[in-house]
């Protein structure tokens, strides 16, 4: 009977043991997946637009669009124009790009959606109100908009 509660502590300690080393290579991978969003750089147009307008409804799309990767925008690094009414009538276009250069193979789509999120998120942060144009630059990415087409 006691060989019987060795043999069972042991194969608790083994499973214990099992359980921690797949937590930590979890975490690892968890870890390595993260792309670098510590802040460079920033612009701002001093130029407004009026909030509620034909112009305000296409940033709101373009900067969701610039921080989604989905099938009507699956490039990671990429350009885009976008109509906030999508008709095309009595709405201003934005025009938008990003870039992403982390590099790791296994998570890249997930590290650049990541990166372009905390982007749009800062962007918001460090430029609103209402800025006809913006940019903002971090490690791992960058995202930008304007009412002109610079690309």
């Amino acid at each position: 009977m006691g060989s019987f509660v060795v043999a069972r502590a042991a194969a608790t300690t083994t499973t214990t043991t099992s359980l921690q080393l797949t937590l930590l290579l979890l975490c690892l991978l968890s870890a390595a997946a993260a792309a670098d969003t510590s802040y460079k750089s920033r612009w701002c147009s001093e130029e407004k637009y009026a909030a509620g307008g034909p112009y305000a409804r296409s940033v709101e799309t373009m900067l969701l669009d610039l921080q989604a990767i989905a099938e009507f925008f699956p490039d990671v690094n990429g350009t885009l124009v976008v109509d906030g009414d999508g008709d095309g009538g009595g709405s201003i276009p934005c025009y938008g790009s990003r870039t992403c250069s982390y590099t790791d193979e296994w998570s890249f789509v997930a590290g650049c959606q990541s990166c372009f999120a905390e982007a749009v998120k800062q962007l918001r942060a460090r430029c609103r109100p209402h800025r006809i144009g913006a940019q903002i630059k971090l490690k791992d990415c960058s995202v930008r908009y304007e009412n002109v087409r610079f690309f």
